[in-house]
């Protein structure tokens, strides 16, 4: 069927329901989200999402999955031929600099991350 994917913009896509999921394929979900589904996670550009759970099923990519896995809000109507992604991937909406990081390290001692401003900067959490 048709289905009219909305994101940062709508597109039409051939959509396959199966059960209570509805289905899409990898290269339409990369064309209207800009996320690709590779073998490491949902990827777009460098970033990558690890995905947990199966998000395919051989021939297409669970949008409700995709929402899961990227923490944004999915709702559909099959009967009105319209999916949509809701919310900032991978955000609250808000945004903000590293350098403006501030966290204890391993003495307690307060560590700020504009104090390695120009330089590369690992954190591990």
């Amino acid at each position: 069927m048709r289905l009219t994917l909305i994101d940062e913009r709508e597109s039409d896509v051939d959509a396959t329901i199966d059960g209570d999921r509805i289905v899409v394929s990898p290269d339409d979900l990369e064309r209207v989200t800009g996320w690709a589904l590779k073998p490491e996670g949902f990827c777009r550009g460098e970033m990558c999402v690890p995905v947990r759970g199966s998000v395919s099923n051989g021939e297409g990519v669970d949008l409700g999955a995709v929402a899961s896995a990227l923490h944004r809000s999915f709702v559909s109507s099959v009967e009105g031929g319209v999916a949509a992604f809701a919310g900032d991937p991978m955000s609250s909406g808000a945004r903000a600099s590293i350098d403006e990081l501030e966290l204890p390290d391993l003495d307690g001692r307060l560590v700020r991350m504009s104090d390695f401003a120009g330089r590369k900067r690992l954190l591990i959490a």
